[in-house]
């Protein structure tokens, strides 16, 4: 989960980030949305925040989080070897490293991702090819390569995907729906198959 308000729990006071956790829990009980496959001891903050934030560490701690996402493309977050870091400040809580990836969490359709993408990545790809546009198909191809990668190095880490890149639309008219995440797997899982058999 995200928090009650998805705040960014980087410079929170204990107050805030406590009722900010407990709301959240709250919100989950076989009382409220009954959520089954909830747990209470594990947190997605907003934005991987807060991991240095002892206030919103100590909330967290005691309002009985042990375990947190961190992000593999930040500085010291990602120990390698397929293995967790226990926090710096609170030890107690153990971070799970997450790759990040450019399917970004406020996309949902085709043209949205290539809007960003290119307005992100643009001058790289420009410096880097002479052309600042990527097209979707060029998209996909580029971050498949990336995530088959981490699997043929046996990580097991987990994957950054949000929501709306679930968001169903209809390539064709008349045809079946898609979704950007399914699109960007369905490259990902031909790669694969086209390296490794399993049998």
């Amino acid at each position: 989960s995200h928090g009650w308000d998805h705040l960014n729990e980087d410079n929170t006071s204990y107050t805030v980030a406590w009722e900010e956790v407990y709301h959240n829990q709250l919100i989950a009980l076989p009382s409220e949305l009954n959520l089954t496959m909830y747990t209470d001891d594990t947190m997605v903050t907003g934005q991987v925040s807060g991991l240095k934030n002892p206030n919103f560490l100590t909330a967290a701690r005691d309002l009985g989080i042990r375990y947190l996402v961190s992000d593999t493309s930040r500085a010291g977050e990602n120990p390698g070897d397929n293995l967790g870091l226990y926090n710096w400040y609170v030890p107690e809580i153990l971070m799970i490293p997450r790759r990040p990836n450019s399917l970004f969490y406020n996309v949902a359709l085709r043209e949205e991702w290539i809007h960003e993408y290119n307005c992100i990545f643009g001058e790289y790809w420009e410096a880097l090819t002479g052309n600042p546009n990527r097209t979707l198909a060029q998209i996909i191809d580029f971050e498949a390569e990336a995530l088959v990668t981490y699997m043929l190095r046996g990580e097991k880490y987990p994957w950054m995907f949000h929501q709306a890149n679930m968001r169903a639309y209809w390539p064709e008219e008349g045809g079946p729906k898609k979704f950007l995440l399914e699109e960007l797997f369905d490259a990902v899982f031909s790669k694969f198959k086209a390296i490794y058999t399993i049998d």
